[in-house]
């Protein structure tokens, strides 16, 4: 977009002490426009606009976006993520719950090469009876077939035919 000379007296002149996501919406308000608050803040470097206001982080002060341990968001994937570690600078540690739970009711770790399933397919049904640990070539099994179901009494028998056909493939196929 080509500025013009009123358009940058304007943001100069509501600059001060004003974050840049405001100067951004009033400018857009303005002129009618739709700019993105990067877009302003460029146009601000370029002009040398200043608004004054100190926009990094304090040694003490936690930013806002921090969580605290036990906190809890959705993921991308859909499943939901309880943050287990804060190490103070920008690391932090996310697990899902699903597998937590199953952890603190069974009082071990996933095994490796092993995962935790919702059988009804829900992921925001964390009761320890709607979980399952299965391997994941069972679970690859499972996706490949089809077996996936609501209901989680198919979905615990589809495992079972799933671990029956995984033997017999063994057992043909001499692999122990």
């Amino acid at each position: 977009m080509k500025y013009t000379d009123e358009m940058i007296d304007y943001i100069r002149s509501i600059a001060p002490n004003t974050h840049i996501k405001d100067i951004t919406d009033m400018f857009n308000a303005k002129y009618c426009t739709n700019q993105s608050v990067g877009a302003i803040g460029s146009l601000m470097q370029r002009y040398c606009i200043k608004n004054g206001l100190v926009c990094t982080f304090q040694k003490g002060n936690n930013p806002l976006n921090t969580r605290d341990v036990g906190s809890e968001l959705l993921g991308a994937d859909g499943y939901l993520l309880v943050k287990v570690q804060d190490t103070g600078k920008r690391c932090e540690k996310w697990r899902q719950k699903h597998v937590l739970v199953w952890e603190q009711y069974h009082k071990m770790k996933v095994p490796k090469g092993h995962v935790v399933i919702f059988l009804d397919g829900d992921r925001n049904n964390f009761d320890i009876t709607n979980l399952a640990l299965i391997t994941r070539r069972e679970n690859m099994r499972l996706n490949q077939s089809g077996y996936r179901f609501t209901d989680a009494k198919l979905t615990e028998t589809a495992i079972n035919i799933v671990k029956l056909k995984n033997k017999i493939f063994d057992k043909t196929h001499k692999i122990n």
